[in-house]
């Protein structure tokens, strides 16, 4: 699940179509430019069997925090990988809290579901 900083990174990079902008500069390094449009940072891409890193030069980058120029470069590479356009950072998972009763029986279905499916 998403950090609420890689959440705002994400949204920022959809709201400003900074996604459009990535441009490859050599396997694995992206160039993203600033949102002014003066300056260009790097984003490296650094894959591992932990899950891929996404490292940006741009101040928040070097301070190691999630940064809207990271967040293009992924959305890019998905867009690009899967023919989809990415719209925004998926919706937080909600907890529907049941009353004692209605608790018990949703816990006892679940169970006898699992078990019923269970191989």
């Amino acid at each position: 699940m998403l950090s609420s900083r890689e959440r705002n990174a994400v949204a920022k990079a959809v709201a400003l179509g900074t996604a459009t902008t990535v441009e490859r500069v050599q396997y694995g390094v992206y160039r993203v430019p600033s949102a002014s449009g003066t300056i260009s940072y790097l984003v490296t891409v650094h894959p591992s069997q932990h899950g891929t890193k996404y490292v940006c030069d741009c101040q928040a980058g070097r301070a190691e925090q999630p940064c809207y120029h990271a967040a293009a470069v992924l959305i890019a590479k998905v867009e690009h990988a899967s023919r989809v356009r990415v719209i925004g950072p998926a919706p937080l998972p909600t907890l529907t809290v049941l009353p004692g009763e209605r608790m018990a029986r949703a816990l006892a279905a679940a169970a006898e579901f699992a078990r019923v499916c269970r191989p």
